[in-house]
């Protein structure tokens, strides 16, 4: 028997005789119970000439590294995992973006959002953070952000400052004028590159 092989793909790809042929009429042989093509392991890489449906042989192959018949016989090695600090599935920050339309679209969105802090006699921190999160939530929804939005612990405390800011200028205008979101993005897109640090403001064209 020859060496297993270095992995499972490489097993798949080089230890496989697929669309096995009959000895007498050399056409391929179909599994009837299964109607699927017949592989086996080559020869090369191990002396058992056991034949298999392909799915499942592949299926066994999937969970296992051994012969499906001589189970003491392995036929490609299984790598180690790596272990890796962090998140896989870790959310995207706001710091992170670097698109225009969306950086605008966050600000004039938690502009909107903080309107309904006017109704409030006294206004918490965490009155603030919930609609900033309403704000992000929304916003990572609108441009795809798979593993949602979030802001850095150390950004959280401009963002709220800013937030603060918009409240009071709902006060200030209530009934008696609209905010467009131009004017809400010219006066508070500067201020949130700097909570959160872009560092992109002239890219911006702020």
């Amino acid at each position: 028997m020859g060496a297993p092989l270095k992995d499972r793909d490489t097993f798949l790809e080089q230890g496989i005789e697929t669309d096995v042929l009959c000895e007498l009429c050399e056409r391929t042989i179909i599994c009837i119970l299964a109607r699927e093509t017949v592989c086996r392991i080559k020869t090369n890489l191990h002396t058992c000439h056991g034949v298999y449906c392909d799915v499942c042989l592949y299926s066994h192959l999937e969970y296992d590294n051994t012969c499906p018949i001589h189970e003491d016989v392995v036929l490609f090695h299984v790598p180690q995992p790596e272990f890796v600090h962090g998140d896989r599935r870790a959310a995207d920050t706001l710091d992170q973006t670097t698109d225009h339309n969306e950086a605008s679209d966050f600000v004039c969105r938690l502009f909107h959002t903080t309107k309904i802090l006017r109704d409030y006699k006294q206004i918490f921190d965490s009155d603030i953070k919930e609609q900033i999160n309403a704000a992000l939530a929304d916003i990572g929804e609108r441009y795809n952000h798979k593993f949602g939005l979030l802001i850095k612990d150390e950004h959280m405390a401009g963002v709220i400052d800013i937030a603060r800011e918009m409240v009071k200028m709902h006060f200030k205008v209530l009934e008696t004028a609209v905010v467009g979101e131009t004017y809400v993005a010219q006066e508070f897109l500067p201020k949130m590159d700097e909570a959160v640090g872009w560092n992109h403001a002239r890219g911006f064209g702020w």
